[in-house]
C-alpha cells in the first residue's frame, strides 16, 4: 500500500501547483503581449525617424553638390583667360558653343542653368584695398552671377550665386593701365 500513498501525495502536490498558476488567470500573456506591443510602436518610431534622418542627410548632400556646381561656376569665372579675353559680357551658357558651361559641369554634382560675367570696366580701388595699396593701383570691375540646379530630382536643389570680382592693376604715369603678369 505503500505505493499508493507515495502516488496521492504526488498528485496533491501537483493539484497546489495548479492552483497557483490558474489564480494567475492569464497575466503573464496579457504582461508580455502588452510589452511587444510597447516595443512595437518604439521601435516604428525609430525607424520613422530614422528614415526622416536619411531624407533629411540626402537632401544635405544634394545641396552641397548643387553649390559646388555653381562655385566651380564662379571660380571658372575668376580665370585670366575668360577675363582677358571678353567683351563687355560672356554667358557661360553659349559662348565657344557651351564649352564654357561642359568644362564646368564636368566634375558632375548638377547643371549650370544660368552663367553671366559683365565686365563693369576700369574704376578706383575700393576703399579698404586702397588703403592698403594708395592711389598706384586701379581696379577692373567684373559682376558674375550663376545658377546651378540638381538634374533630374523632383525636388532639385538650386543654387544662385551673385558676386563681384576686382581685379588690381598698377597704374603708370600716363595713366594707362597695365597688369602685372599680363591680366
Amino acid at each position: 500500500m505503500m505505493p499508493v500513498a507515495v502516488n496521492r501525495r504526488k498528485t496533491e502536490t501537483r493539484k497546489s501547483t495548479c492552483s497557483v498558476v490558474g489564480n494567475q488567470r492569464g497575466a503573464a500573456l496579457i504582461l508580455a503581449i502588452v510589452m511587444l506591443v510597447i516595443l512595437s510602436i518604439l521601435g516604428s518610431v525609430v525607424l520613422m525617424s530614422s528614415g526622416t534622418e536619411m531624407k533629411v542627410s540626402g537632401n544635405y548632400q544634394v545641396a552641397k553638390q548643387t553649390f559646388w556646381v555653381a562655385d566651380r561656376a564662379v571660380e571658372y569665372a575668376t580665370s585670366r583667360n575668360i577675363l582677358m579675353t571678353m567683351g563687355s559680357e560672356v554667358d557661360l551658357m553659349t559662348a565657344d558653343s557651351g564649352v564654357h558651361k561642359t568644362r564646368i559641369e564636368a566634375a558632375g554634382g548638377g547643371v549650370l542653368t544660368e552663367g553671366v560675367i559683365r565686365d563693369l570696366g576700369p574704376g578706383d580701388l575700393p576703399a579698404k584695398i586702397a588703403e592698403a595699396y594708395g592711389t598706384d593701383f586701379g581696379a577692373n570691375f567684373y559682376q558674375v552671377s550663376v545658377t546651378a540646379k540638381q538634374k533630374d530630382e523632383p525636388n532639385a536643389a538650386e543654387v544662385h550665386i551673385d558676386t563681384s570680382i576686382v581685379r588690381i592693376f598698377k597704374n603708370d604715369n600716363d595713366s594707362i593701365y597695365l597688369t602685372t603678369g599680363g591680366g
